[in-house]
């Protein structure tokens, strides 16, 4: 099995922890090819990660739907951080080949969401209006597979 070789001793389908990312095991067996045994950030391999395996990297913005790819701990914790040390250029190369955009665009979805209403917050003692994707209220996937197939479920539309 293919996923065993890409972590280390540990078999992610013994758990399946990508479930709580709406993967499938073939889906995550695609992930972990593409990054190859390594951080797809600083390229470290798995076999020195603490317990042997990369983590699932996904856009917090959209939910856990929206996986980008696998990461190290030390570049998973700090690829959002605004005091992260890690290479501006790599982590934006990662960020616009993230594996769930690809999916989007296989879809015929817009790799950027539509937007919906504004949502008021309270920001330091007042209410900022804030236009928010349409997809982060949604934690389904914007598409699905059928026979072998990628089209989208629902047809995104701004509101």
């Amino acid at each position: 099995m293919m996923a065993r070789r890409i972590t280390g001793r540990r078999d992610p389908h013994r758990l399946c922890r990508h479930r709580g990312y709406q993967l499938s095991c073939e889906e995550f067996d695609e992930i972990a090819a593409r990054a190859g045994n390594c951080c797809e950030i600083c390229r470290r391999p798995a076999a020195l990660e603490y317990h042997k395996v990369l983590y699932i990297d996904h856009d917090h913005e959209f939910g856990p739907w929206a996986v980008r790819g696998l990461l190290c701990l030390r570049c998973n914790v700090s690829v959002d951080a605004t005091w992260s040390r890690l290479d501006r250029a790599v982590v934006g190369a990662y960020m616009a080949g993230a594996w769930y955009i690809g999916r989007l665009r296989e879809a015929g979805l817009p790799a950027d969401p539509p937007l919906r209403r504004p949502s008021l917050f309270w920001v330091d003692g007042r209410y900022v209006s804030q236009m928010v994707p349409a997809w982060s209220t949604d934690n389904r996937r914007p598409w699905v597979v059928e026979s072998g197939k990628v089209r989208p479920r629902l047809s995104p539309r701004a509101a």
